[in-house]
């Protein structure tokens, strides 16, 4: 067995949206907050269903997709609110 770094993979619709950063950067500082308001939710839903022990796999590729949508969006908040100043 060698010692190679484990890389995570991510469904296709999310790699789909993280390829298309750039493209979303157009968007208002009010459709980005509406949409991590959404992921925000979504996030606490997932955490809730969450078992106290022996987490199922699927669930916490869920959450990880969700919380990597979120560090997307933030990002993209954080260069539109830039750029309008």
């Amino acid at each position: 067995m060698t010692n190679r770094p484990v890389r995570r993979k991510f469904a296709p619709s999310v790699q789909r949206r993280c390829s298309r950063g750039v493209a979303e950067v157009d968007r208002t500082i009010e459709e980005i907050q509406n949409e991590l308001e959404r992921l925000e939710e979504k996030i606490g839903e997932v955490k809730r269903r969450l078992p106290a022990h022996s987490v199922k796999p699927p669930i916490m590729m869920e959450l990880l997709e969700l919380e990597d949508r979120r560090d997307v969006l933030l990002k993209m908040l954080e260069k539109v609110k830039a750029a309008d100043r």
